[in-house]
């Protein structure tokens, strides 16, 4: 059976991708579904074990310390369902897979650990697909998740920090010196899409998932992020670093999935019953928290105020285009294509 694995990266049309391909008529849909219209909610699979697997396993397991039995079991559950579902293709979807998580971009296994642990299940049987995008435009996405998560920082903060680990901070994600590197493996078959032309040129998508034998000709995308709102999140930023104490409590005991509803969104609220879920008894303060912000932006929004700033000091800019540029230049050439229209600095 064949297998086509979207990898991430993170911030990268993933939700499009998974709401545009989650429904496809031509496999057998394995991984995040799309949250449309419902951001704010845990992500939902179509079972607890690809929940565990997708989320919890490999993003942290390498090929010398892998639960191989049970990956295993996971592969010939997931091929006997797409079989009774008269598939012989399976498509799966988490953009954890890049081996760059949403809590904390630092830590986790690398791209190539879980590459090499899915290569070693599937073989050849498997392609892969990373969605690169474009460095800085990358940052000031994972910058306003953060802010959404408590982070009080500016931005010029946020990237000195970047710059200053670069292999063990958020930027290991957008240097592509290293992902280039696995595609150009004989053994992989790793292709990688441009963010910016997959969510504005629809004949390159259709003809992306083409390559993949999807088709979703005359389909748009069924979902974009809406491009944040500076002083909103100017006012949310000041808002953190006021409250911060209330963020600490609301987050320092979490270890586990919950630590997701630092992405809080209205209807995570109404599904944990305001707090009261047995489940999650670390919900509480978080909810707290989170409420408590959310009446003070409300009664903040139809208010002017400062903008939230995405400058950085020129030498932080220099370092930051030292760090990325060869990885650029090295994915253009990969690519075969001119990545600068597409504000890539080369």
């Amino acid at each position: 059976m064949r297998w086509t694995i979207h990898l991430g990266l993170p911030k990268a049309a993933s939700t499009s991708f998974q709401a545009s391909c989650s429904d496809a008529a031509d496999a057998y849909f394995v991984g995040k579904l799309p949250r449309l219209g419902g951001s704010g909610s845990l992500p939902r699979y179509q079972s607890d074990e690809d929940r565990t697997v997708l989320r919890t396993i490999l993003p942290v397991c390498g090929p010398g310390h892998a639960p191989w039995q049970r990956l295993r079991a996971w592969v010939e559950d997931v091929e006997r369902r797409a079989r009774a579902a008269e598939h012989d293709h399976v498509l799966v979807s988490d953009e954890i897979l890049s081996g760059v998580g949403f809590a904390g971009m630092e830590f986790g296994t690398t791209l190539e650990g879980v590459l090499a642990v899915l290569h070693r299940l599937l073989g050849d049987r498997a392609t892969f697909i990373l969605i690169a995008r474009e460095p800085a435009g990358w940052l000031r996405s994972y910058y306003s998740t953060r802010l959404k998560q408590g982070y009080s920082a500016s931005f010029a903060s946020f990237v000195t920090w970047a710059t200053s680990f670069p292999y063990g901070s958020a930027l290991r994600g957008v240097d592509y010196r290293s992902i280039v590197r696995l595609a150009e493996r004989p053994e992989l078959d790793l292709r990688i899409w441009v963010f910016e032309r997959f969510i504005s040129d629809a004949a390159y998508r259709e003809t992306c998932l083409a390559e993949l034998g999807l088709d979703v000709s005359g389909q748009g995308l069924e979902h974009r992020n809406r491009r944040p709102d500076l002083r909103r999140l100017e006012r949310l930023r000041a808002w953190n670093a006021v409250h911060a104490r209330d963020w600490e409590a609301a987050t320092g005991a979490m270890r586990h999935p919950v630590i997701q509803l630092l992405m809080l969104h209205d209807d995570w609220r109404a599904s944990l019953n305001d707090g009261d879920n047995p489940d999650e008894p670390l919900a509480a303060p978080a909810l707290a928290a989170i409420n408590a912000r959310n009446a003070y932006l409300a009664d903040q929004s139809g208010q002017s105020g400062p903008e939230l700033s995405y400058e950085v000091p020129d030498d932080i800019r220099r370092e930051l285009d030292r760090i990325l540029v060869p990885g650029n230049r090295l994915l253009a050439a990969h690519l075969g294509t001119d990545l600068a229209p597409y504000g890539y600095v080369v």
